[in-house]
């Protein structure tokens, strides 16, 4: 009794956060709807719950998009699933064991000449402007630039807009005091604007969830676990036949390399071969994260991949040997296991011989190969690290302020299936998640049934040949099978029984948030404001021009 009075009590308050705040019942659709056997009036306090109690999950689904190819995130029974594209294209980065901190809007700030002073952390009056008036990357925009592309040092105040602090700086405390060595690249693509406007909810109620913001041991080689650079992150699996694939080339190491000049672009196109990565010999993690892009502190969403071979522990660990990070780990007693960069970095493919070598392309990627027809800028390869910031202007890299710009990005050198799942709560692989008294709190559970004769054989063979069914249930006085429904069911005799399940069961819980109204474009579109659209007469004019400037290019 205990037992079912607190799961009682459990249910009252998780139907009294759901419909009593409203803020998330637009995900609860599902609840009573038609069909579907719910039978509670909305004043029982079962309402959001199973018929054996189990409280109801929110559902929900959101989509993203980039290059006019569509991502969709959705969460149903505390289960995220992510379906995207095939062989989406991935660019290579490495994160140098640094964190860039910002000025805060107007507050005092770090003077140039002191720079090298403040990066020791050694200054106290120092370390206290760094902690009182700058902060990591962020969504609140509190900062005195608008980019800091080009403009670290504040022409108003001559103090410095930011510094890249090694992860051991005490700004951050003993936070990474025993973190391991950053040694291991990772693979990412954007898949959404600037915060990701048709999926916000969605996003924001996963990285509330249990199971998010935790970083399995390669993403921590990776250093996706310093929370200062990813401001949300959640670990998924790939599912059914979805992949990692490596462009190996077709074996001709003349044209399997990418073209680098003028010359070669005339002359010759790249060979491509893209080959699925053999999971025997490198294993990988998967990841969604949220994170400031083109050092703007706007959030995009980001999918990530962590690889690391099992045959040569060299193949992708690196350090470079220099700077306070590196004399942060030998001062630990940390030694690197390679400080040389791969530049072709090598893979291992199925059904194919030894190691091979993961060759870029000169593209931006695979899927793009007219991006000013459709209103974008660009189109080839950066080819260095470093912040992608002003891209394709200036000297700009692939990724992030404090990566290593010697870690290239080998643009589609690595491709993935985008085709995930997570578990946001707890496991499905447990003896004890959604048994028939999880919704009770105890061992035993009482179950009716209406009287009868349940299970009595009447195909001809197995009455002639007299075989009788052994697990034949007889629910009643006088052992005769009720042919007719009653004309009211209350009339007819219910029966009772207990089922003793050995353990207490579990169900999936959830963290409630609170849902926001459409973000970015999505709200200029309700509002009536809709985004300007590349209209066919643009697309065709443009296209035309790119085809009229690549004709004049190779007949000159």
């Amino acid at each position: 009794m205990a037992g079912i009075l607190t799961l009682g009590l459990t249910v009252l308050v998780s139907v009294s956060q759901v419909a009593g705040s409203g803020v998330m019942l637009d995900w609860f659709k599902h609840t009573d709807s038609c069909g579907t056997q719910h039978g509670k009036e909305s004043d029982d306090p079962d309402y959001f719950s199973s018929n054996s109690k189990i409280p109801h999950l929110p559902a929900a689904t959101g989509f993203m998009g980039t290059h006019g190819t569509y991502r969709y995130l959705s969460v149903q029974e505390q289960v995220a699933v992510m379906v995207g594209d095939p062989k989406h294209g991935m660019w290579r980065l490495q994160s140098a064991g640094y964190i860039r901190v910002y000025r805060n809007e107007g507050e005092q700030g770090i003077k140039p000449e002191d720079k090298e002073d403040a990066l020791d952390g050694e200054t106290g009056s120092l370390n206290d402007i760094l902690s009182n008036h700058y902060t990591n990357l962020d969504p609140s925009n509190n900062r005195d630039h608008k980019h800091s592309f080009g403009d670290e040092i504040c022409p108003d105040t001559g103090y410095l807009n930011w510094l890249d602090l090694s992860i051991y700086h005490p700004k951050f405390g003993e936070k990474y005091e025993d973190h391991v060595a950053i040694d291991l690249p990772w693979y990412y693509c954007g898949l959404s604007g600037a915060d990701y406007p048709h999926v916000y909810n969605v996003w924001k109620y996963i990285k509330a969830q249990k199971n998010a913001n935790k970083v399995g041991p390669l993403g921590v080689r990776a250093g996706m676990d310093i929370s200062e650079n990813f401001n949300s992150i959640l670990e998924m699996k790939a599912f059914g036949d979805a992949g990692i694939y490596a462009n190996v080339g077709q074996g001709n190491e003349a044209t399997d390399k990418m073209q680098q000049t003028l010359d070669e672009m005339k002359e010759r196109a790249q060979t491509i071969n893209f080959q699925r990565v053999d999971e025997s010999k490198i294993e990988f993690e998967f990841y969604l994260l949220e994170r400031g892009f083109h050092n703007y502190p706007n959030s995009y969403f980001i999918v990530g991949m962590v690889m690391n071979s099992k045959v040569d522990t060299k193949d992708y660990s690196y350090i470079r040997p220099d700077g306070r990070y590196y004399d942060g780990l030998i001062k630990r007693g940390i030694t690197p296991i390679n400080t040389e960069p791969k530049f072709d970095p090598p893979v291992y493919v199925r059904d194919m011989e030894g190691k091979k070598t993961i060759y870029g392309t000169a593209s931006f990627g695979h899927n793009h190969p007219l991006r000013q027809a459709h209103g974008l800028s660009g189109g080839a390869c950066p080819t260095r690290g470093g912040d992608v910031s002003t891209y394709p202007w200036g000297n700009a890299g692939a990724g992030f302020p404090t990566d290593y710009e010697e870690i290239t990005p080998i643009c589609d050198g690595i491709v993935v299936d985008i085709k995930y799942w997570a578990d946001l709560d707890k496991s499905w692989d447990s003896d004890k998640i959604a048994i028939g008294n999880a919704g009770y709190g105890t061992e035993q559970v009482e179950y009716m049934a209406h009287a009868n004769k349940y299970g009595t054989f009447e195909d001809p063979y197995l009455v002639e040949n007299d075989i009788k069914n052994p697990q034949i249930a007889d629910f009643t006085v006088d052992g005769k099978i009720v042919m007719e429904a009653p004309e009211k069911l209350e009339d007819h005799p219910s029966v009772s029984f207990k089922l003793d399940f050995g353990k207490i069961g579990e169900y999936f819980e959830f963290t409630e948030v609170e849902l926001e109204g459409p973000k970015g474009c999505a709200a200029e579109e309700e509002n009536g404001d809709k985004y300007r659209r590349y209209n066919g007469a643009e697309r065709i004019s443009t296209a035309f021009g790119i085809i009229l400037l690549l004709v004049v290019f190779y007949c000159s």
